[in-house]
Parts: C-alpha cells; sequence; structure tokens
C-alpha cells in the first residue's frame, strides 16, 4: 500500500520503501513501540497486537490488489430487498454517534470531519446535515460513487488512501 505511492521501479525509492515496510513490521504504527506478539491468524496474514498500546494488525498488509478484491461491490451490505430499512439503521447509527461527540465537546458540532473508511457516506451525510465540512476516504471505487451521490456536493470522498488526500 505505501509502496504503491511511491515509485517501486526506481531504486532510490525502493531501499526508502525497503526502510519503511521493515520499521512497520518491527514497530508499532500508533506508539512506535518495539513490543509486538502474535495474537493468532488468519490465512496467510499474523494478527499481531502491540503491547503498549493495544494496536491490532495484519501482518504483512494486503497488497493493493487484495485489497481491492476485499472491498469489491459486494462488499457492504445493503440487503436489496429491505434497503430503506438497512439504510434507517445506517443512519440513525451516524445520528448517535454523532450526538454521542456533541455530548463531549458539550456544544453543538462545527469544523471538519475526515472519515477514513467512509463506505457508501451515511455517516458523512449526517455530519454534513449538522453543517460539518466532511471529507471521507474509502478504498471501495463502487462504495464511493454511492457515498458521491449521496452527498450531493457537500462534502468530499476521496477513493484510496489516507495519503492521497
Amino acid at each position: 500500500m505505501l509502496a504503491s505511492s511511491l515509485n517501486a521501479q526506481d531504486p532510490k525509492n525502493r531501499t526508502v520503501t525497503d526502510s519503511i515496510n521493515e520499521n512497520v513490521r518491527k514497530s508499532c504504527l500508533v506508539c512506535g513501540s518495539r513490543k509486538i506478539h502474535y495474537d493468532f491468524s488468519i490465512g496467510k496474514f499474523r494478527i499481531e497486537e502491540c503491547v503498549d498500546c493495544s494496536l491490532m494488525r495484519l501482518n504483512p498488509q494486503p497488497t493493493d490488489e487484495e485489497l481491492g478484491e476485499i472491498y469489491s461491490k459486494n462488499y457492504f451490505i445493503t440487503l436489496d430487498n429491505n434497503y430503506a430499512r438497512v439504510s434507517a439503521l445506517k443512519s440513525d447509527t451516524a445520528d448517535h454517534y454523532l450526538n454521542l461527540l456533541e455530548s463531549y465537546t458539550k456544544s453543538p458540532l462545527k469544523g471538519r470531519l475526515l472519515e477514513i473508511g467512509c463506505g457508501q457516506g451515511d455517516f458523512l451525510v449526517k455530519a454534513a446535515d449538522r453543517g460539518l465540512d466532511v471529507t471521507g476516504v474509502e478504498y471501495s471505487s463502487h462504495a464511493v460513487g454511492i457515498a458521491k451521490d449521496k452527498l450531493g456536493g457537500r462534502g468530499q470522498v476521496v477513493c484510496g488512501e489516507i495519503t492521497q488526500l
């Protein structure tokens, strides 16, 4: 993933990429701790956990091709025969989380909101309804198209990774 943002064909970048990948394998992305332990495996992926901050991660990280397969248009649950019910549940869930954020700030939400892994945009729509300047990042191009349609120009949705912002 990170390697795809660098030109892997350039020998200089290959060294940088190898160094970054080696560091990622050895330390926590959140707190930098090198205390990483194995929890369990799913197929070829190890699930590892940081002893200091409890972040859990896949190692190795999926390739861009694997991510494309995972986040295909079939990834998101829509229940075609009950779309209205699913949409209402997602909308209610978004309102719940936004209300929770307001309870922490003790005032109406204002400013900008970034949602990483925004899916089909339900949370972004509710946040935009409350006046927030919203941006979403989503790996699935299919979901990005739906999110953009739902937002109707009231925010930005980027297809890819956070590094593309």
